[in-house]
């Protein structure tokens, strides 16, 4: 029997072991076993596998019919709420409002706003003979005087504080002395804020600097209408 050197086994082994330990190159797929995901089978088995499961349950199916029920009722309130609103708006106060002599009158259904510009840094009260006409038919007739003192300061600070309360308290003394009862009036001052105009521009700085005499109680239909044919009682 022939034997073999050991040098010489392991260099005829070694092909063998090579070709063992090489790892098998990729597959490159043929694409038969492809499938399309965007076509309209596929969109619809996906959609169908999506779907919400149904009410396993007798009470599930209750909650359902419930929700159901409450969004019939929510959609039939918002249809009956439209005329509702719309009729609502109609109703608001309507109001006449004119300029007489300077002074901004405003004539609501249940009461009179007179506006009195101030200039700035001033306190002034000196009504024409026209507007202290309706003045002094308010103070015997009113049953509630609000007056109020404002300015067009951007902050509250004391010196427009005081500003503020000179005017109003200019109005209520003269109320008072064309026979207002001290009773009747209610006064106030804001030195910033409770504008009825931009006060970002001059005409509107110009219309929050005022004085306001609100008068309660007042015949105010035919008021209106004085004020609309541009004359005051």
């Amino acid at each position: 029997m022939r034997h073999l050197h050991l040098p010489t086994c392991l260099m005829l082994l070694f092909p063998l072991l090579h070709g063992c330990s090489s790892p098998p190159g990729p597959r490159t797929p043929d694409g038969a076993s492809r499938t399309s995901v965007n076509n309209l089978e596929a969109i619809e088995r996906y959609q169908y596998q999506q779907r919400p499961s149904p009410p396993s349950t007798p009470t599930q199916q209750r909650i359902l019919q419930l929700e159901q029920q409450v969004e019939a009722l929510r959609r039939q309130l918002a249809a009956l709420q439209q005329p509702i609103v719309g009729a609502n708006r109609s109703k608001r106060p309507q109001s006449a409002l004119t300029v007489v002599d300077g002074v901004e009158i405003e004539v609501l259904p249940d009461r009179t706003v007179l506006r009195f510009p101030q200039a700035p840094g001033q306190a002034g009260f000196a009504p024409s003979a026209g507007i202290a006409a309706l003045l002094r038919n308010g103070a015997a007739q009113a049953t509630r005087i609000a007056v109020r003192g404002r300015t067009d300061a951007v902050r509250p600070d004391p010196a427009n504080k005081r500003l503020a309360a000179q005017r109003a308290a200019l109005a209520r003394q003269y109320m008072l002395d064309n026979g207002a009862a001290p009773s009747k009036i209610r006064s106030s001052y804001q030195a910033a804020g409770d504008r009825i105009a931009d006060n970002a521009t001059l005409a509107g700085r110009a219309r929050n600097r005022r004085i306001e005499i609100e008068l309660a109680g007042l015949a105010t239909p035919p008021l209106a209408t004085a004020v609309k044919d541009g004359s005051t009682p």
